[in-house]
């Protein structure tokens, strides 16, 4: 069974492998809580993902046009390391105007007491930071996500009375590691077969899990001294000027239905790949999109190859409406919405869902331009860049896109 994943903008590959484990990370999650959930054949799971990044802006200057920082430098041992940012930008889109921040040492049951999701989810996503050296095998890490996922899902409306009893983010893991595995034991049918078991406290992923403790720590305390702005102005400015870059690359050498650029072209290479896998098959084809990677993937289902069905096109942290509002995509009409209130849904698209974060500023939603789709806000608990990048990285956001393919609401 196939699923398409189309990147954003700001994607490159690097040698420092982070390009690398963020995809082995992500396609994981996507076949071991979206793709076993519906598959007929869970040995056929496949991902494509179409790289578009060595195609897109290039900066001679190395950044030349960005303005030097005017800010205090606190040097290297004060400021934030690499490993350090996202869970600084996520406490700090947790955070309230004002308030301060968590014990640096308590973080996890602080977050779990708001809701277990929340917590579960930002151990998962700096547990899984590609900025991370140490490579920890992404089929394990997803499986443990899955059922951590899963207990957190489960218990996300009613905090389990355990919480009151732990005060230290390494007593919130520990904890936890055993309650899953009770659970997760009680959960499955006698008889059935069932990877719970491998999930003691022991285990290589809890470990790498448990590991990120002192990593959220520093984070907080990094983030309580007002270190975190001194780090984040420089980093968002260039993911700004990156993204417009890919954006102006794209439009600009996008090319035409009889001859695709080359982003376009190897986007629907993999789309057609994808649509021949699932050819004679019941099995959907399902097309996941990221950012910009929704503005391709729309110009590609309407203009370059709408002849291609897909069952589920979902948007994440996309512009789509946008683009169009502009008229911005090969199809696009002017005049609309002159006499016709929005834009039809692409005949091959039998379901859109789009999904965005209030804390996204590069999330749009989709449902006052386009006719049949349907939004639906997900809280990242990031702020700006680091909620845009933070969706895949969450087991919640990946067991609740399951169920909606499985209910058929998407």
């Amino acid at each position: 069974m196939p699923i398409v994943f189309v990147h954003g903008v700001n994607v490159r590959k690097d040698e420092e492998g982070r390009y690398t484990r963020a995809e082995q990370r992500r396609d994981a999650f996507f076949k071991e809580c979206v793709l076993t959930s519906i598959a007929a054949d869970p040995k056929r799971l496949v991902v494509y993902n179409p790289y578009w990044g060595g195609h897109a802006a290039t900066f001679p200057w190395d950044h030349g046009a960005l303005p030097e920082a005017e800010y205090e430098t606190f040097g290297a041992e004060a400021g934030l390391e690499a490993t350090e940012l996202l869970p600084a930008l996520s406490l700090a889109g947790v955070l309230g105007e004002g308030e301060a921040p968590p014990p640096a040492n308590g973080v996890l049951p602080w977050l779990a007491r708001r809701g277990i999701e929340a917590a579960t989810d930002f151990l998962v996503l700096t547990a899984t930071d590609p900025s991370i050296d140490e490579f920890v095998d992404a089929d394990a890490v997803a499986r443990l996500a899955r059922a951590v996922g899963a207990y957190a899902f489960v218990h996300r409306d009613a905090p389990p009375s355990w919480l009151d009893q732990v005060a230290t983010n390494e007593a919130f893991i520990d904890r936890l590691a055993a309650e899953v595995q009770a659970w997760g034991a009680g959960a499955v049918p006698a008889g059935a077969e069932t990877r719970w078991e491998s999930f003691g406290a022991g285990d290589q992923a809890w470990r790498s899990l448990r590991d990120t403790a002192g990593r959220i720590r520093r984070a907080a305390v990094k983030l309580e001294r007002g270190q975190f702005r001194s780090r984040v102005r420089d980093p968002l400015h260039k993911n700004l000027a990156q993204f417009l870059g890919d954006t102006f690359v794209y439009l600009n050498e996008r090319g035409t239905a009889e001859a695709p650029g080359p982003i376009v072209q190897d986007v629907i290479e993999a789309l057609e790949a994808a649509d021949a896998q699932r050819r004679g098959t019941p099995e959907p084809l399902i097309v996941v999109a990221h950012s910009m990677g929704g503005n391709i993937m729309y110009d590609v289902l309407t203009y370059f190859r709408p002849s291609i069905n897909v069952d589920y096109f979902v948007t994440v942290g996309s512009q789509v409406a946008l683009f169009e509002e502009l008229k911005l995509f090969k199809i696009s009409d002017a005049t609309i919405p002159n006499g016709i209130k929005q834009v039809s849904k692409p005949r091959n698209v039998q379901r859109w869902l789009n999904v965005f974060d209030h804390h996204d500023v590069l999330g749009f939603v989709t449902g006052k331009v386009f006719a049949d789709t349907t939004d639906v806000e997900y809280t990242t608990g990031s702020w700006l860049f680091g909620a845009h990048g933070a969706y895949f990285t969450q087991p919640s956001f990946h067991h609740r896109l399951a169920a909606r393919v499985q209910e058929g609401r998407v």
